[in-house]
C-alpha cells in the first residue's frame, strides 16, 4: 500500500476513551474521532481484532503515533491494565503487524507532557510538573526542559499508592482534599513552578479548580512554596504528543 507522507494519524487509546486524529506537517488537527474503549476491548481487554476493524481504513499514512495508557520504556510497552497477561505479547505482536514498522509507541501521559511543552506551558516554562486525573493518576516531571521518566519508565506512576480516605457522604470535599493533597506531594518532591492538571477527571471539574487551590494552599508547610496550578488548555493533547513522537524516532 502506497503510504502518505504528509500527514500523520494518531492514537490515544486510553481507559475510557480512544481518540484518533490526523495532523499535517504543521502539526495542526484535520480531524478527530472520539470512541469508547470499550469498544476495541473483548472480555475486559484489548482486542486485536476489534482495533484492526476500526483502523483498518485509516491505515493509509506513513508516519503512525500510538499513545496508551501503559509503561512505555524505549518504545516498548512493558505492562498495561489494558492488556491482559496472558495476550499481551500476542497483542503487541499483532499491532507491530497491523501498523508495521512506522509506528511510534508512547505512554499517553507522557505524550501529553511533550505536548505541553512544546504547544502549551512549556512555552515560557521550562520546568513544570503535568498531573494526569483520568482513570488513572500518573505525574510527568519536566526539569530544566528534560522529560523526567526514570531509570525504567515508571517515574510518576502513582494510581497504585494509597490515597487520603474518600468520603462517599461529601464527595465534592473528599474530591478537593485528594487532589489538594496530590498537589501538596508533588510541591514538597517536585518544587515546581508550575502544575498542569489534565484528564479527563479534572476537565469535567474545571469549576471545583479555585477551591483545590485554596485547599492546597492552606495545608502546605511553611518551607513548601505554592505552584501556580493551571488546567491544561490544549485540546488533543495526547494524540498532538503521539505525533510529537513519531519525529522524535526519526
Amino acid at each position: 500500500m502506497l503510504k502518505d507522507k504528509n500527514y500523520v494519524l494518531t492514537i490515544d487509546i486510553g481507559g475510557s476513551k480512544t481518540e484518533i486524529c490526523y495532523f499535517n506537517k504543521s502539526l495542526s488537527c484535520l480531524a478527530s474521532k472520539i470512541l469508547p474503549t470499550s469498544a476495541i476491548k473483548r472480555q475486559g481487554y484489548l482486542n486485536l481484532r476489534l482495533l484492526a476493524d476500526v483502523l483498518q481504513p485509516h491505515l493509509k499514512y506513513q508516519k503512525i503515533g500510538l499513545a496508551i495508557k501503559g509503561i512505555v520504556f524505549n518504545g516498548n510497552l512493558l505492562s498495561s491494565s489494558l492488556l491482559g497477561n496472558a495476550n499481551r505479547k500476542d497483542i503487541l505482536l499483532g499491532i507491530k503487524k497491523l501498523f508495521g514498522s512506522g509506528v511510534t509507541l508512547i505512554n499517553d501521559v507522557e505524550a501529553m507532557a511533550m505536548a505541553e511543552k512544546k504547544f502549551g506551558i512549556g512555552k515560557n516554562e521550562s520546568d513544570f510538573v503535568l498531573l494526569n486525573l483520568g482513570t488513572g493518576v500518573r505525574i510527568i516531571c519536566v526539569y530544566d526542559g528534560k522529560y523526567q521518566i526514570g531509570a525504567h519508565g515508571v517515574a510518576g506512576e502513582i494510581s497504585h499508592l494509597p490515597m487520603i480516605e474518600y468520603n462517599a457522604q461529601a464527595p465534592i470535599e473528599s474530591f478537593i482534599n485528594q487532589i489538594a493533597y496530590l498537589l501538596l506531594n508533588i510541591s514538597a518532591f517536585y518544587d515546581p513552578i508550575v502544575i498542569v492538571l489534565n484528564g479527563g477527571v479534572i476537565q469535567n471539574k474545571k469549576l471545583l479548580l479555585p477551591k483545590i487551590i485554596a485547599k492546597y494552599k492552606s495545608i502546605l508547610p511553611p518551607q513548601t512554596k505554592p505552584a501556580k496550578v493551571v488546567i491544561s488548555g490544549l485540546k488533543h493533547a495526547a494524540c498532538l504528543g503521539a505525533a510529537l513522537a513519531t519525529r522524535r524516532s526519526n
